[in-house]
């Protein structure tokens, strides 16, 4: 275990300094992300070394949406984050968001450095329905030109969490 995060009534997590020459992957758990809002979706971005987040258009992702109604797909090749849950509910009935993400990292401190990841998710929506959702991203740093060293996980409202458990594991003996 790297790192954990929780809280109630807050923004968002920042995560600094996880990542390291220590380990290839990272196992990312989020538990019971309820947002104080209804039909929110919650995104992830990388950090630098210095603490910022890094919100330029390097992020390309896909995610797919299963519902009793349908699947919806969603995609971006050139977004300033990555959308890893949608259509959060707010009720403790309902649960909240729960995800595992797996991230790839291989760290370079001349830029360059290959950071992509898998996910999967399981969500309550609006009437009692379940959804799952999955998806991959890749993030370029050829641009930016520094490596991500930690991780932000914010609404897309920019409101509040009304609570939100976050934990990081690195995996030793991946190649």
């Amino acid at each position: 275990l790297l790192a954990t995060a929780t809280g109630t009534n807050v923004s968002g997590f920042n995560i600094n300094n996880i990542f390291s020459s220590t380990y290839k992957v990272y196992r990312m758990i989020i538990r019971k992300a309820q947002p104080v809002q209804n039909n929110v979706a919650v995104y992830l971005r990388f950090r630098n070394a210095s603490g910022g987040e890094v919100s330029s258009s390097n992020y390309k992702f896909v995610r797919q949406a299963l519902r009793s109604y349908g699947v919806e797909n969603y995609g971006n090749q050139s977004s300033g984050n990555v959308n890893i849950m949608g259509a959060l509910m707010n009720t403790d009935t309902e649960g909240g968001g729960n995800c595992d993400m797996i991230i790839n990292v291989d760290r370079d401190t001349g830029g360059n450095n290959a950071i992509n990841g898998y996910w999967t998710s399981g969500t309550a929506r609006n009437n009692d329905e379940a959804q799952w959702q999955h998806g991959s991203f890749y993030y370029d740093d050829t641009t930016t030109n520094e490596p991500a060293s930690g991780l932000k996980i914010y609404t897309s409202d920019g409101n509040n969490f009304s609570r939100c458990f976050v934990a990081v594991y690195g995996i030793s003996g991946a190649i």
